[in-house]
């Protein structure tokens, strides 16, 4: 028996250190002295419960193993998600069409962004989806709401939605949705409309106070939307949906993210429970735009700029709610996922659209190239990764980064270097180790 290879030790003072792994997302304190006795030497239970006395149990499920268990466990876990047919997730690109005009938006030169989906297109989605809900009957029913900005086009959902929900409960399905919004239409009543197909998540992009989101995310006129969208948040809220505001950073709004903090705490935003901030990099791999090119953070002014962010998040009562702060596996290495764009088109996942390689079909033409289909599926990147300690967090990196960087597509996007450097400050700061208020286990 001997610790799990993904385990990650780090010290928290001089005596005292942070057991965490990566796999079960489990943590414990313990004295430095300890950990030192159990690493780099095989043990057995008895010399684990010696140390650990009654919480042996504990410390043997989750951190120890027997030989190579932790990476077959890991490959059978992955292997079932890939393979989980009891869940249906459908992406819709209600429009391709934004109000606004972000400085470092992916999707600008990619794709057509004056398309609305027609009514036809809705409707042999709709057909479709209830087709397969039939068939396969899965036990859960996601509905992703994407763009574009998808509440210009949301009168296109209002044919379709009831009857896939219908569809859904017909088989005993738990059905929900969330949507990917700039959040300058999530008023009152478009919340109503979206609670009626059981909306449970919007993510909202805000980058800063009042003066310098605006300078990034304007509206197409160059009006600032900062005001409306943080009104927006604070009704969606109060509407008992799970907001994750999302704060986009890169060296021209890094210095401001604390007034934004500040703002929000004031408003009260810190007091809802279905509040979530997730701190992004601006990275120009999507969209070398000349913003991007400008303003991209060096590897090391990264993981610096990373750290400080998560703390001071948590110091103005955000608590921190995402399960891992770097990019991972997404729609591209899941059975029975799949995106609709706004002209009929079918990818694996969002990040792809726009790229004529990656078209798996067409719902109007009704072709499905399942050959290509399979061949996205079957290429399980993370078989390189499975004797990384961070294999569980990345699981190979995410398919399009692996796409642009290496110009070849099944290639994983490796970020070990950046990872191993900021997710020891990551943990620290998602459970307030500087507070000491871990589980410990003393010997």
């Amino acid at each position: 028996m001997h610790l799990s290879r993904y385990n990650l030790f780090f010290n928290i003072s001089e005596k005292e250190g942070a057991l965490f792994n990566t796999f079960h997302g489990t943590l414990v304190l313990m004295p430095v002295a300890d950990y030192k006795k159990l690493n780099n030497c095989e043990f057995s239970a008895d010399y684990v419960r010696e140390i650990f006395k009654s919480h042996a149990q504990l410390v043997l499920n989750n951190f120890c193993c027997n030989g190579r268990e932790d990476r077959k466990e890991l490959r059978k876990k992955l292997l079932f998600n890939k393979k989980q047919r009891d869940r249906l997730t459908v992406t819709i690109m209600t429009t391709l069409a934004c109000n606004m005009s972000c400085v470092y938006c992916y999707q600008q030169g990619l794709v057509e962004r004056f398309l609305h989906m027609k009514q036809n297109v809705a409707t042999s989605i709709k057909e479709w989806t209830i087709n397969k809900i039939i068939i396969d009957k899965p036990k859960e029913v996601i509905f992703h709401f994407y763009g574009g900005e998808p509440l210009i086009n949301l009168d296109i959902l209002d044919g379709i939605m009831d009857d896939i929900i219908c569809a859904a409960e017909g088989v005993g399905a738990h059905f929900t949705s969330y949507i990917t919004t700039n959040g300058t239409l999530l008023n009152k009543s478009n919340i109503s409309r979206l609670k009626k197909w059981k909306l449970d998540n919007a993510q909202i992009s805000l980058d800063g106070p009042r003066e310098v989101h605006d300078e990034r995310r304007p509206y197409l006129s160059g009006e600032g939307t900062y005001d409306k969208i943080l009104s927006n948040v604070d009704e969606a809220l109060k509407e008992g949906i799970h907001v994750v505001v999302r704060i986009n950073v890169d060296k021209h709004n890094i210095a401001f993210v604390e007034d934004l903090f500040k703002e929000m705490r004031d408003r009260g935003l810190n007091k809802y429970m279905a509040l979530q901030i997730n701190i992004e990099i601006v990275s120009p791999i999507m969209n070398p735009s000349e913003h991007c090119n400008r303003y991209t953070f060096a590897s090391e002014d990264e993981m610096k700029a990373l750290a400080g962010l998560w703390s001071m998040q948590v110091k103005y009562g955000f608590p921190i709610k995402s399960a891992m702060p770097i990019d991972s596996a997404c729609e591209n290495q899941i059975e029975n996922s799949y995106t609709f764009s706004s002209n009929g088109d079918i990818y694996m996942c969002p990040g792809f659209i726009g790229i004529k390689d990656f078209i798996i079909g067409n719902i109007e033409s009704n072709i499905f190239d399942e050959k290509k289909y399979n061949s996205f599926i079957d290429m399980d990147i993370w078989e390189n990764c499975l004797d990384c300690e961070y294999g569980p967090v990345c699981q190979g990196g995410c398919k399009m980064c692996g796409y642009v960087t290496n110009k070849e597509f099944g290639k994983t996007y490796c970020r070990k270097d950046f990872i191993s450097s900021i997710y020891p400050e990551f943990i620290k700061s998602k459970y307030n180790l500087e507070g000491k208020d871990g589980q410990r286990f003393q010997g």
